[in-house]
Parts: C-alpha cells; sequence; structure tokens
C-alpha cells in the first residue's frame, strides 16, 4: 500500500515529511490490522487518510469499521472509496482497492439491520414531540421510514410536552428488521393545577379577643357530678351488701335457714346496685372530663400586638 502511492503524492502536492509520516501511519494501521487489534488499526488508518487520500488507506478504514461493528460507517466509508477519482497514470493498487470496494459494500449492505420508528397518537393531537436514538436527537424526516443502524442494543425515548414520556429497547442481529411502534395519549396527562396566588400577611396591631369558654363545658360539669354520685351509691351500697353478706356467713352452715331468705334477696339486690353504679360513675365520669378538657382548647388564645416604638405578647389559658 505504502510502496504505489509516490507518483500519486506528489500529483496531491504533498511534501516529503508528510508522505514519509503518513507512509509510517499507514504502516502501522496494516500491522495492527492484522493483530485483529482494529481500533488502533483505525485510529492510524484516519490519520494517515487525513495526510494522504488514497483509496488503499480508505479501504482498509471501511474493513476495520466493519471488524469493531460499525457498519453504517463503513458502508458509507466504502461509498466515499468508490467515488474517489484517480488520475490516469493512478497505480493499480488504486483501481483495485476502488473495485473491491464496490464488491464488499454490496455485501455489506445485507447485513446492515434496519429499523422503523413510528409515533402515532391514540387520542388528540401531539404536541412538541421529540424522539432520541441512542441518546442523539431523531430527525423527523426519519420517522416512519427504515432506516440503517448497526447491530445491537438501541435506546428510543420519546417526550412531547402533552405525553408522558415513553422509553423503548430492540436488540437488532445483522440483517433483521424491526418496527417500534410507539403510542401516546395526550388525553392521559391533565394540565396541572393552577397555583394559589400569595396573599400578603396582615400585621397585628392589637392582641386578638378572648374567646369565650365552650358551651359544652355545663354538661361536662353535669357528667362529673353524675359520675360522682354514681361513684358514692357504689360504696354505700356496697357497705350494704357486705354487711348482709356478713350476716349470712353467720348462720349458713353451709346451707341457710327459711328465716335468712329475706336477708338473700337483700345481699344480691345490693350487690348488683353496686356493680351498675361503679359502671355508670367511671363512665360518667370519663366522659365529663373528656367534654371539660376537649372544651378548654376553644378558650386557649396567643396573640402579638405590634405598635409604633413597642411590641408584645399576650394570651388567655
Amino acid at each position: 500500500m505504502a510502496a504505489t502511492w509516490s507518483s500519486t503524492s506528489h500529483a496531491q502536492g504533498v511534501d516529503a515529511e508528510t508522505r514519509t509520516v503518513a507512509r509510517e501511519l499507514a504502516r502501522q494501521g496494516a500491522d495492527a490490522f492484522e493483530r485483529h487489534d482494529y481500533a488502533t488499526a483505525l485510529d492510524r488508518l484516519t490519520r494517515a487518510f487525513s495526510l494522504f487520500r488514497a483509496p488503499t488507506i480508505s479501504i482498509m478504514q471501511a474493513r476495520s469499521l466493519v471488524r469493531l461493528g460499525r457498519l453504517v460507517e463503513a458502508l458509507d466509508k466504502y461509498e466515499e472509496t468508490q467515488r474517489m477519482s484517480l488520475a490516469d497514470d493512478a497505480p493499480d493498487a488504486f483501481r483495485q482497492a476502488v473495485n473491491e470496494a464496490k464488491g464488499e459494500a454490496e455485501e455489506l449492505r445485507a447485513r446492515i439491520p434496519r429499523v422503523l420508528v413510528r409515533v402515532r397518537a391514540t387520542s388528540g393531537r401531539i404536541e412538541g414531540l421529540k424522539v432520541q436514538l441512542d441518546g442523539k436527537p431523531l430527525p423527523p424526516a426519519l420517522l416512519d421510514v427504515e432506516r440503517p443502524i448497526d447491530p445491537g442494543t438501541h435506546q428510543i425515548s420519546v417526550t412531547a410536552s402533552n405525553c408522558e414520556p415513553v422509553a423503548r429497547h430492540t436488540k437488532l442481529a445483522e440483517g433483521e428488521r424491526a418496527v417500534l411502534d410507539i403510542p401516546l395519549d395526550p388525553a392521559s396527562t391533565s394540565a396541572p393545577p393552577a397555583a394559589p396566588e400569595p396573599v400578603a400577611p396582615k400585621a397585628e396591631t392589637a392582641p386578638p379577643p378572648v374567646i369565650e369558654s365552650s358551651s359544652t363545658a355545663p354538661w361536662g360539669w353535669v357528667g362529673v357530678g353524675a359520675g360522682v354520685a354514681g361513684l358514692a351509691t357504689f360504696a354505700v351500697s356496697g357497705a350494704i351488701a357486705l354487711d348482709r353478706k356478713k350476716s349470712l356467713d353467720a348462720v349458713c352452715h353451709p346451707g341457710c335457714p327459711p328465716d335468712a331468705a329475706d336477708d338473700i334477696v337483700s345481699f344480691r339486690r345490693m350487690r348488683t346496685i353496686s356493680y351498675v353504679s361503679l359502671a355508670a360513675g367511671i363512665a360518667a365520669v370519663g366522659i365529663g372530663g373528656y367534654v371539660l378538657l376537649s372544651g378548654s382548647r376553644d378558650s386557649t388564645h396567643v396573640g402579638v400586638s405590634i405598635g409604633p416604638g413597642t411590641a408584645g405578647i399576650g394570651g388567655a389559658f
């Protein structure tokens, strides 16, 4: 490759130093290609081509791109090689490179996968549509048409000003074709609620009025009083029941005599009254206390006063 470009390099106006550097880079690229180090090969060949545009270098760039899986770029490089104009005295190696580029391009074209991206609205109209393929914007002209793409996994993201964003991914093998149909529903996104208008706080110039005790307070005291009365009844009836039981224990060994029937009835009655009074008293005290405590919150207030040269805080509890 390097030995065939001497006369052509003179035609391109390349000086001896540039020719030497380009020749060395091309040799390094060819050696790296033989070692299957295709990334290094592409780098050296690209540098050499920037110094000396020869089809023998260009076709090696395309072959390196193929080995790296960058088939779309490789096809473009093959086509660039085919379009290179050659002088009448161009070396046979240059003409052979151009012819080989044509055959290899046709073979590569059949291996390149193709994808069609279609975005459609399920209802309404899509506004502000943006589509990205592998992080790069996809022009609207490439929607709904099949386009070549490298094999591998690809990410597609779709956004619109009136739709929820959608993301998809697809994996394509060589020669495979795929259609990505992405539906968007503008009706699924409702307008955000309007922000409330800010209201400037009012400066307090006087303490707030004292709130009178809640009207439920009397009922609370009634409940507490009823509870106390119930507990007192429990104490009295319980004492009477214990006295009756003491008397019955003295005469019942183990059965009770007939004349103790009245004491048994009285004992059972007082015992029942004491149990009921205890339960009712506790319930009444609890309800009355709750009413008093909950009502007391309404009577608590704190106020701040601000005036010319003065400030203060006050409250009622």
